[in-house]
């Protein structure tokens, strides 16, 4: 058959260090007649024949295709690989790690990209289940640098990629002699392939639909830096039996009532201003210390001395805008309620949450701070998301209507 960009099926598969994306382009390719194309082994192709590239070689060799040659260089190649074969029109792509080669796939009107993760430690145990020898430390290092962390617009970009998902999947337990916990792990992929084939086949789930409302509160933030939003609900029995919740509060990140935005006042983040103007003040004051400091250290010094530059935010964060918004309204209690919030909550929102007698938070980009989880964790269920993402909530939930 020959390529049809219209009509081609492309699963795009992300997601850090040994979560489990080989495992789904396995599947996929086995059951479902998929073709694969693993990024990584164009990198390793580069490579004298023989020469086994590690992963950190691997990653550097990316990072300089990509410099040199566009984003989407990775991408655009699988595409050119597979319109020049022959076979049936599905295509998984395995190793997503740069928004470049997401924002070039989604030219194609059936791609879709999916999210795969794991929490560290069990990705770990995988890796040296695999055979190899790595420490902790080595594999941290691997992973940060893999998820974007200091990384430069080339580089590899995995936290981005995730966001950008259509469907998300966690697979967070070991398979090793447990083959129902493989079976659930597939039965996720199948659900997602039904959505894919069938658009509108099923409806969302509570937590899906939980999830959307919270992202679509966040597009009413005027934050530069990142929007997030948050939704309280109640769940409620039916006469039938079945549950629906009902939406308490809707909250987003913003100033307070009668503040204009940082873009209104200052054409730029208040947090930015400020260290702005506080690293000015620093520079002059060790410049008449040491006059003949170089910019190295003071870069150095700046990173030493620096504050948390979230104490400056002029926003209401969305968790405690939606908890406030109920107090506004007054007369409802929030005792057993669940929020649904795009970002895990920081530690001043995890106290408001349990003070306010919240009892199940679903959270979809895992930012977790330590002292947060602590107190979230002796009077909520935490719960990370997993489902049809906002970005496709229509794409795949609408039906396909015939006129």
């Amino acid at each position: 058959m020959s390529f049809d960009p219209l009509t081609v099926k492309i699963i795009g598969l992300t997601g850090p260090l040994s979560s489990g994306c080989s495992t789904i382009a396995g599947y996929l390719t086995e059951s479902h007649d998929y073709r694969l194309i693993r990024l990584s082994d164009f990198l390793r192709e580069s490579f004298d024949s023989g020469y086994p590239a590690s992963g950190s070689e691997l990653q550097k060799r990316g990072n300089e295709w990509r410099r040199d040659r566009g984003l989407d260089v990775l991408a655009t190649i699988a595409i050119q690989k597979f319109a020049a074969e022959t076979g049936p029109p599905l295509l998984v792509i395995d190793g997503i790690r740069n928004q470049g080669e997401v924002a070039y796939l989604r030219s194609y009107p059936q791609f879709y990209l999916v999210a795969v993760d794991a929490p560290f430690h069990v990705r770990l145990e995988r890796e040296r289940t695999k055979g190899h020898a790595i420490t902790d430390l080595e594999f941290r290092e691997l992973d940060q640098r893999d998820s974007g962390v200091n990384e430069e617009a080339y580089g590899q970009h995995v936290s981005w990629c995730t966001d950008l998902a259509d469907f998300q999947i966690l697979n967070n337990e070991s398979w090793e002699n447990h083959l129902d916990i493989k079976e659930a792990f597939l039965d996720k992929v199948e659900l997602f392939l039904r959505l894919v084939n069938d658009r509108g086949v099923k409806r969302p789930t509570l937590h899906e639909a939980g999830m959307h409302h919270a992202y679509s509160a966040s597009l009413l933030s005027p934050c530069l830096k990142r929007r997030v939003g948050a939704v309280v609900v109640r769940r409620v029995e039916k006469p039938s039996g079945n549950y629906e919740e009902l939406v308490l509060a809707v909250g987003f990140n913003r100033p307070p009532i009668g503040e204009r935005s940082c873009q209104e006042r200052w054409g730029k983040c208040f947090r930015d201003k400020m260290t702005e103007e506080k690293e000015g003040r620093m520079d002059q004051y060790i410049r008449r210390l040491k006059p003949n400091v170089g910019e190295g250290e003071l870069r150095e010094i700046h990173k030493l001395m620096a504050s948390k530059q979230l104490d400056y935010c002029r926003s209401l964060h969305a968790e405690e805008s939606a908890i406030l918004q109920v107090a506004q309204l007054g007369g409802v209690s929030l005792d057993g309620t669940t929020l649904y919030t795009t970002t895990f909550p920081c530690l001043l929102c995890a106290k408001k949450i349990v003070q306010a007698g919240i009892r199940k938070v679903v959270y979809n980009e895992p930012y977790p701070v330590k002292e947060a989880s602590e107190v979230l964790e002796k009077q909520c269920e935490l719960i990370r998301f997993e489902g049809v993402k906002s970005v496709a909530y229509f794409r795949l939930f609408g039906k396909n209507i015939s006129f």
